[in-house]
């Protein structure tokens, strides 16, 4: 079931205060190394996916190694949709039997799968309203210094040096 209600502000006052369960999960945790799974390395379309998006979530502190059995899944269905899509560009949206034209069962299963990828890369913040829905990291005292300074500046209507 999907997350309701709006989308939570990535500034609220809640994650401010430190409230917010992303926060309290780990903020302060240095993001560890993630080892790839061994399925994972046994399929290059999926290691690719891996490739392109371990390394962010892994910084962003939305991958650990107790998540990488469940990328590992994201990666394969990656994998898969790729492979699918691949098959209905080659074969097109319908084939000929031996009397008829019928539809392409590749592309019943090329839109499940992505449905599918859909759903599973939200789990980790890989779409745009995932994304927009988990807090970003509270800012450190050198974003907060330059911040203050350049409000300063703009209050007093002239330039200030630092």
């Amino acid at each position: 079931m999907g997350a309701h209600g709006p989308i939570p502000r990535r500034d609220s006052s809640e994650t401010r205060r430190g409230r917010n369960t992303f926060h309290r999960k780990g903020a302060d945790r240095p993001a560890d190394a993630v080892a790839v799974p061994d399925d994972v390395r046994c399929d290059p379309a999926a290691m690719a996916f891996w490739d392109a998006h371990a390394p962010a979530l892994v910084a962003a502190k939305r991958l650990r190694p107790e998540h990488a059995a469940t990328f590992a899944v994201v990666c394969h269905v990656a994998a898969e949709v790729k492979a699918l899509a691949a098959r209905v560009a080659a074969e097109g949206p319908v084939v000929s039997t031996g009397r008829s034209v019928k539809a392409n069962p590749a592309v019943r299963m090329l839109r499940d799968a992505r449905r599918d990828l859909f759903q599973f890369a939200s789990a980790f913040g890989l779409t745009a309203v995932a994304d927009a829905r988990l807090p970003q990291e509270p800012p450190g005292d050198d974003e907060l210094t330059e911040l203050r300074h350049f409000i300063g500046g703009l209050a007093t209507g002239w330039p200030t040096s630092k």
